[in-house]
């Protein structure tokens, strides 16, 4: 007789594992990578298998922490028109999102599972077998399938997620069995369009890209169920994607160290005394904050639990509040060492350092027009704060020094080619984490606890670079950015079309798409069909992406 209790704390037993787990994972990463610094650094030794490991390592936490990350993933999905339609209807696409999301971990469990079969070989580094990063994949869709309909289940809906669990093994029978015969498309359209309607029905953004490349692989023989998991796990092991973690972490560190208060306090001593002071700190301090940690994600949830509640208690209101510390969250993504930066150099093979270095007077320009907007808004608001004491800007500045000097470091050092952004993630985590223990500010349980949630957060952006991988490789090998191109505008007069219509189809994505799914769906398509200069130049990006993904 099922028992809820027994089954709830089975439930938070298995996620309490996979965040233990998580955070092992992370910790073993940080580890290697910097002792292979200070090996390298002060003894001129170095390991060719501390890299292979560590990328191995930062692959089995994403699959790990899939079945919590999934669980944050839904809130980066789009159920506006769920919410709109009539009840009878939201119940059955509540009920196609259940279907979906199964189905979709069903594959991959299934596939997880052909593919340890099919690969070969031993990894030289490690000397263990090539097919050992795939064991994850399976017992992490088993897992996260099971919570998902024991969420659905305590939510009262045993109807429906029992009907979707029927419905899903008759697709999967049929489709194991071929029996499933689907209308011969161009495969490059079927993803777009399946991706676009799973998005729209509300299904999360990770799971409507694999959902994609599974059915788009089924009408054609370009890249079979087994072939979407090897893109997945292989589109995850880069070095590059580890310095993920280690800038997540770092923003953890200084949060947990009271680091980023000296940052705020010298925003406070330069702007506060501005007109909307508390809104201007806000933004300052953000862009200050963004020049170390790079996660927008960390600094909202910095300003939205220091800022935002003093700003109402001086009298802001609290839509004012809430947007500007919204709109400041922004500056991070712009501002080196930016994650979402880490993200579009892993999806198109740009430079790092020249996206660093490219970001920062994009990002001054918008903390002015920002810090502009909150001026003029708080005059038309007729906002006064209080004098309040405010730090003195000599002794601001000289505490908030070493954290300056850091983002000073990780540019320079990434653009200089004197360190890798791993490298630089590595540095900065040392480097924090050094300041956190000569203040003693650090303890066990809260070294746990930021360590857990930052393997969650790398978790999740892991998994939407995983499965952009064969969502991407569909839309190349289809010859889609070919497409593209010859729709937009590439001659000189009119490339300023181009590029505005190009601004307003990332627009429209970001209105529905977090940050990172937007970059990791969008640089295929439009990066080879940019226009950048000579039409010349796009078309040898577009061979040179072609070559990638044949290799």
């Amino acid at each position: 007789m099922f028992n809820p209790q027994y089954a709830k704390k089975l439930a938070n037993n298995l996620e309490n594992s996979i965040e233990v787990i998580g955070a092992i994972c992370l910790a073993a990463l940080i580890l290697l990578i910097c002792s292979q610094i200070i090996a390298r650094g002060f003894f001129g030794f170095s390991a060719a298998w501390v890299p292979e490991l560590a990328q191995w390592l930062f692959v089995t936490l994403v699959l790990v922490t899939l079945p919590i990350t999934q669980k944050r993933d839904s809130y980066l999905s789009f159920s506006n028109l769920q919410d709109a339609l009539p009840s009878v209807l939201q119940y059955l696409a509540r009920m196609i999102v259940d279907v979906v999301t199964l189905y979709t971990l069903g594959r991959l469990g299934i596939n997880g599972g052909q593919i340890i079969a099919l690969v070969g070989g031993v990894n030289p580094a490690l000397g263990i077998p090539e097919w050992v990063p795939f064991v994850p994949v399976a017992i992490s869709a088993a897992c996260t399938a099971i919570l998902y309909i024991y969420r659905a289940a305590t939510q009262g809906h045993y109807v429906r997620i029992s009907l979707s669990i029927l419905l899903v093994a008759i697709w999967l029978a049929l489709d194991i069995l071929g029996l499933i015969l689907v209308p011969q498309f161009r495969p490059g359209f079927f993803v777009l369009g399946s991706f676009a309607a799973a998005l729209a029905l509300g299904v999360p953004v990770s799971i409507a890209m694999l959902f994609a490349s599974f059915i788009a692989g089924d009408i054609t023989a370009l890249i079979p169920g087994p072939a979407v998991v090897q893109n997945v796990v292989r589109g995850l092991d880069r070095f590059i994607l580890l310095a993920i973690p280690l800038f997540l972490f770092t923003g953890a560190l200084m949060n947990l160290g009271g680091l980023t208060t000296r940052l705020i306090d010298l925003a406070d001593s330069l702007v506060g005394h501005f007109r909307g002071g508390l809104a201007q700190v806000s933004v300052l301090s953000a862009m200050l904050y963004g020049g170390i940690s790079g996660s927008s994600n960390a600094e909202a949830s910095l300003g939205a639990k220091l800022l935002v509640p003093q700003m109402m208690k001086r009298g802001y209101p609290a839509p004012f509040a809430c947007a500007i510390t919204s709109a400041a969250a922004i500056l991070p993504n712009v501002i080196p060492p930016s994650i979402a930066m880490l993200i579009l150099a892993a999806a198109s093979d740009i430079s790092v350092g020249a996206l660093f270095i490219g970001g920062i007077i994009p990002g001054i320009i918008l903390t002015i027009f920002l810090m502009a907007t909150v001026y003029f808004q708080a005059s038309r608001l007729s906002i006064e704060e209080a004098t309040v004491p405010r730090p003195l800007p000599g002794r601001a500045l000289w505490r908030a020094l070493p954290l300056i000097g850091l983002a000073i470091i990780i540019v320079g050092g990434i653009r200089l080619g004197w360190a890798t952004p791993t490298e630089a993630g590595a540095l900065a985590v040392l480097y924090v984490f050094i300041l956190g223990m000569m203040m003693r500010v650090y303890s066990r349980e809260s070294m746990l606890t930021a360590l857990k949630e930052t393997a969650l957060d790398a978790g999740l952006i892991g998994l939407l670079i995983g499965v952009a991988a064969p969502f991407s490789f569909i839309l190349i090998a289809d010859q889609i950015p070919q497409d593209l191109l010859q729709i937009l505008p590439n001659d000189n007069d009119n490339r300023w079309i181009g590029l505005l219509m190009m601004n307003l189809l990332m627009l429209v994505a970001g209105l529905v798409m977090d940050t990172g799914a937007a970059i990791l769906v969008l640089v295929p398509l439009l990066l080879p069909a940019a226009p950048a200069g000579d039409p010349r130049h796009r078309r040898h990006l577009l061979r040179q992406r072609d070559r990638r993904f044949r290799a």
